[in-house]
């Protein structure tokens, strides 16, 4: 859906005279096909260079400041900064230096504006951002209806139409001040740190709202994966209850190619839980050419990880984040999927989601996806994802390659990938038949299911006489 600041944006390029009607015309069709930000596309198809695009950036912002009827977005300053603190940026020093510096110079300027000029960013960052400031939500705390960030004025009350709760909008102050919340203090070096009856052994990775570090427990010496809320999120009752609907949907997974919670608490108002620390490594090592599985290694996994997709759909839980990194494989080669920050409850219509990112992986995502049709997405979006991966683990190639963000979300929206055989000549054609119907661009071209995916490669690695020759027969292989 275009919004109205592209249209004013697009006429504005026109006012300019960089770029013709007939050419912002085009632009819009291809907008409507790729689903893309306008000014990404003045970009991609060579009307404007990153210069002109610059130039036509800053002179927009600032005259759409002027006129009442062009004006700034209510929350756009809000929704601005909070991106530029969460993708790190900006410092929160930084970002508040400039506030002050706005405040005493009495500069009425967006913040968009004077980031800008001041080319406090790249262009490709500043594009990012741009591309992504519709989709910052925040829920109602009564009944977890998402509202358009954007639409709602900063540190003002709202009431949801929906359940009639009474909740506030955050101001920019507390959404600076909320990345300025002061750390837990370092342990001495020759003295453990304790949280919540856990010794912290080491930091092991962080995501988009929480830090997960390999802890033992005091009282039992279990190891285990320790996950806590950010700081920048620790102020945050939406957020706080998102991390909390994490660790309940993961809760209600019990299955052995799925990583369990053991633990769920607050701990000096800082929520966390506790999962099983799987000894391996992610499957995102095995993802290179130079380092890639043996091929019947590959289809086992991948049975698996349809196993597990299948009970978790059948739970009414689509994971929409499925990527190597989020597979781990321990000693004995067995695979667990784990980080459900971006799960979806089909039952209860409620979404787990790591506010302000897109949902999903760029290379990973599913073409409805990469487009924001959010309704669209579900078990066969996560069984488009998984056709990666598997693609990835048979060839050592992503099929969506791109220089940058643009090039990979068009790829995925256009792009028809060759067959896995033709990358690794070594693979059965049976494979490419699964891997592809996988990558379908609509959604019920696809697997019904992942049980009928995993049974196909059942089929394949244990075999059915005939079975196979008929099917790629059909279809002509």
């Amino acid at each position: 859906m275009r919004t109205k600041q592209e249209l004013l944006l697009g006429k504005h390029a026109v006012e300019l005279q960089l770029i013709t009607k007939e050419q912002l015309k085009q632009c819009m069709l291809m907008q409507d096909k790729v689903s893309l930000p306008l000014p990404l596309i003045f970009l991609k198809e060579n009307f404007l260079d990153e210069q002109k695009l610059q130039f036509l950036l800053e002179e927009y912002w600032s005259k759409k400041n002027t006129l009442e009827d062009e004006g700034l977005e209510k929350g756009e300053d809000l929704v601005f900064s909070r991106l530029l603190l969460r993708d790190n940026l900006l410092s929160p020093q930084d970002l508040g230096n400039l506030l002050i510096e706005k405040s005493q110079n009495a500069d009425t300027s967006s913040l968009c504006e004077t980031v800008l000029k001041k080319r406090l960013l790249s262009l490709q960052n500043f594009l990012d951002i741009y591309s992504r400031l519709p989709e910052e939500t925040i829920a109602c705390s009564g009944c977890n209806k998402e509202f358009r960030l954007l639409n709602l004025f900063p540190g003002k009350k709202l009431r949801c139409k929906h359940c009639k709760t009474i909740f506030w909008v955050p101001s920019l102050e507390q959404e600076l001040s909320a990345y300025q919340s002061v750390s837990l203090p370092e342990p001495a070096k020759d003295q453990q740190e304790v949280f919540a009856g856990y010794e912290i052994i080491e930091e092991v990775a962080q995501g988009g709202m929480g830090i997960i570090y390999r802890a033992q427990k005091t009282t039992t010496g279990q190891i285990v994966a320790l996950k806590v809320l950010r700081e920048a999120y620790r102020s945050s009752p939406e957020a706080k209850t998102r991390f909390a609907r994490e660790a309940q949907t993961l809760n209600r997974l019990k299955h052995k190619n799925i990583v369990s919670v053991l633990d769920v608490g607050i701990e000096n108002e800082v929520p966390y839980f506790t999962m099983d620390f799987v000894e391996g490594v992610p499957l995102s090592q095995h993802v290179h050419k130079e380092n890639l599985l043996p091929v019947n290694q590959v289809v086992e996994i991948i049975i698996k990880m349809c196993d597990s997709l299948q009970y978790a759909h059948e739970s009414e839980v689509v994971h929409r984040d499925i990527k190597p990194s989020n597979i781990l494989l321990d000693k004995q080669g067995e695979p667990r999927l784990t980080d459900f920050g971006l799960a979806k409850c089909m039952d209860s219509m409620t979404v787990v989601t790591r506010s302000g990112t897109t949902l999903g992986t760029p290379y990973y995502m599913s073409p409805e996806q990469a487009k924001g049709q959010m309704g669209l997405v579900g078990p066969r979006s996560d069984l488009y994802s998984l056709g990666v991966v598997f693609y990835e683990m048979l060839t050592g190639y992503n099929p969506f390659l791109g220089e940058n963000t643009v090039d990979i979300y068009q790829n995925i929206l256009t792009v028809e990938p060759d067959p896995p055989s033709v990358l690794n000549k070594t693979l059965h054609k049976k494979l490419d038949f699964i891997c592809l119907k996988c990558l379908r661009k609509d959604p019920f071209q696809r697997y019904k299911n992942a049980r009928e995916m995993g049974e196909d490669l059942k089929h394949y690695l244990y075999g059915k006489k005939g079975f196979w020759e008929k099917i790629l027969s059909i279809f002509g292989l």
